[in-house]
C-alpha cells in the first residue's frame, strides 16, 4: 500500500508541476498577445495623419524633347508607408514602393497627365498630386 501511495503522490506532484508550467506559459502568451493588440490599436488611434507625396521631376508644364520620361518623387509618413500609387493619362493605377520612387513612362504627343498618391500602413491616404507634361 505504501508503495502505491508513494507512486500515486509522486505522479500527482509531477503532473501538478507540468500543469503549473503550462498555466504560466498560457498566461504569458495571453498577456503578450493582448499587449501587441493594445499597442497596434493605440498606433491606429494615434496615426490619423496622412502621408505626404511629391513629384520631384519633372515640374508642372514640363516640355520633353523625347517620348520617354523618368518621373521621380518622394513620399514619407510618420508611422511608415504602405505603398505609392502612380498613374499617367488614362492608364491604371500602379503600385510603387519606397520613400524615393521613379517610373519610366512613354509620353503621348501633346498633353500628358501624371498622378501619384501615397498610403500609410494604417490606411491614411495623401491627397492626389498631379502634374501636366508635354511632348
Amino acid at each position: 500500500k505504501r508503495f502505491i501511495y508513494m507512486l500515486v503522490s509522486n505522479f500527482y506532484m509531477q503532473s501538478t508541476k507540468i500543469y503549473l508550467i503550462i498555466l504560466i506559459l498560457a498566461i504569458f502568451l495571453l498577456i503578450s498577445n493582448l499587449s501587441n493588440n493594445i499597442t497596434s490599436q493605440a498606433i491606429k488611434q494615434i496615426d490619423n495623419m496622412a502621408p505626404s507625396v511629391s513629384i520631384t521631376f519633372p515640374q508642372n508644364n514640363y516640355f520633353s524633347k523625347t517620348p520617354y520620361l523618368n518621373v521621380k518623387g518622394t513620399a514619407s509618413d510618420n508611422f511608415g508607408l504602405k505603398e505609392i500609387k502612380f498613374k499617367y493619362n488614362y492608364g491604371n493605377w500602379e503600385v510603387l514602393t519606397g520613400n524615393s520612387w521613379s517610373k519610366l513612362i512613354k509620353l503621348n504627343k501633346g498633353e500628358n497627365f501624371i498622378y501619384v498618391q501615397a498610403f500609410d500602413k494604417n490606411g491614411n491616404a495623401s491627397p492626389i498630386r498631379s502634374i501636366k507634361v508635354y511632348y
